[in-house]
Parts: C-alpha cells; structure tokens; sequence
C-alpha cells in the first residue's frame, strides 16, 4: 500500500501556531494587568513585551515561563514564515500579511530571549529603535518607515472596526463549542481587536512621524504608547479600559490555540 497524500506544509504545522497564540497570549495578559496596574497607581508604569517579561521573569519558575514564551514565538515565526512562502505565487498582498506576523513574532520572541540572558531593564522600545535606525541609514529608509507607518495605521482601524461591529473574521471552530460559549468568546475577541488595535494606532502615529522627521527616537514601543495614553484626558481611565482589552486580546489567543480551525 502507498502512503497517504501528505497536507499543505501549513496544516501538517499547525501545531506551531497554536504554540505561537499561547505564547502571545500570555504576554498580553501580562501587559494588560500591569497597563490596569498603572492606571490604578500613579508610581506604576504601563510596560511592554519587555517589561512583561522583566516582570514575569522575577517570580518562581519565571525563568522556565519566559524561555517557554521565546519558543512560542519562535515556532510561531516559523510557521508564519513558512505560511508566506507557500502563499507566494498568490500575490504580493497574499504573502505579505504572514509575513509580516512572521517578523512581529521573531522580535517577541527576540526580546523574550534577551529578558531571560539578563534583568538588565532596557528602555521600552529599544529594539524597535535600534531597527529604525538601521532602516534610516539606508537609501530606502524613512519612506520604508512611512509605509510601515500607514500599514500599521490602516491595520489599527481595521482592528478598531472589527471590534466595535463584531464584523470580524471567526478563526474559531464553532462545532466544538456551546452557544454561551461562543457568545463570550466572540465579546471577549471584540474587546481584545478594539484595545489591540488603539494601541497599534499610537505607535503607527509615532512610526510614521519617524519616517518624516528620519528619526529613529520617535519610534514607541508599546510601554510607551500606552504611557502616552496615559497622559491624555481622561488618560487613567482609558489605559485601564485599554489594559482591560489587551487581557481580553491575550485570552482571545489562548481561546485560538485549543479552538483554532485548521485553514
């Protein structure tokens, strides 16, 4: 007998996305209860991935979550990865989007594995900015940066959108959930894509004046985006409304690594 007809590489590697969602789940949980942490209390700073992970790093058997989280993501960046070149002869906006996650997924987990060599505390948005720089001493820089800019701006909306409607694409496989559970998964997904996505916009607002003003220092990670939005009007209460969604967004990814649908 012959073997069987083996799946696209995507499926027969699923596995390795849902390691990425859990991964990424857990660092948004961790970012929203210390943004909410800073809203209560003025001595506390929102952080991001980094200081999460600083965070996390600290407690009992940190050491041991932190290097699991690194190789979520770095199974995550592989899949996405492999995701982009199986879609390549699509079209470039076909290939693009897992490409792109592929990146975003190798600089978690790249800072990830930083935290765990040293507790060294870094400025927010220090690899970002070292990227930058790097982009803006090419010829191509500062309109690479532009274009960043208005991609991450126009995924902002989009998310914000998506959050605000529930008109969003369901990645979930809904046959093996209940009814409530698939309304709170939905609200939960909602609340999760509308804070995401305000926090993706700020920092798309700073990249893009980064590309204009050829500026690395303007980029902001996510700490300082959500610093920011601290100092707004009405600032604690929207980074607590803002720290609430990005555990709701954390929790919608571990929902996604045991209900993902196989695509």
């Amino acid at each position: 007998m012959g073997r069987a007809p083996r799946g696209p590489a995507t499926l027969r590697l699923g596995f390795l996305v849902r390691l990425g969602h859990a991964a990424r789940g857990f660092v948004y949980v961790a970012m929203g209860a210390l943004a909410g942490r800073a809203a209560l209390f003025s001595r506390r700073s929102a952080t991001g991935p980094a200081g999460a992970l600083r965070w996390v790093f600290r407690e009992r058997y940190g050491a041991l979550v932190v290097a699991m989280v690194a190789g979520g993501l770095l199974a995550d960046a592989v899949f996405r990865a492999v995701e982009a070149w199986t879609r390549r002869k699509r079209g470039f906006f076909s290939w693009i989007a897992p490409a792109g996650r592929s990146a975003g997924a190798a600089l978690l987990a790249f800072t990830a594995i930083r935290v765990g060599q040293s507790l060294r505390r870094e400025p927010d948005g220090a690899l970002l900015r070292e990227a930058a720089g790097w982009i803006l001493r090419q010829s191509w820089g500062p309109r690479s940066l532009l274009a960043a800019g208005i991609v991450a701006g126009v995924v902002a909306v989009l998310e914000i959108a998506q959050g605000l409607t529930g008109r969003f694409r369901d990645r979930f496989r809904k046959k093996s959930m209940g009814r409530q559970q698939r309304a709170w998964t939905s609200r939960v997904m909602r609340a999760g894509l509308a804070a995401h996505g305000a926090l993706v916009g700020v920092m798309a607002a700073y990249l893009f004046r980064a590309g204009m003003e050829s500026n690395p220092r303007d980029v902001v990670g996510s700490g300082d985006a959500l610093e920011r939005i601290r100092k707004l009007p009405f600032g604690p209460g929207l980074l607590a409304a803002i720290g609430a969604g990005l555990v709701a967004y954390g929790l919608s990814q571990w929902i996604l690594a045991v209900y993902r649908r196989a695509e």
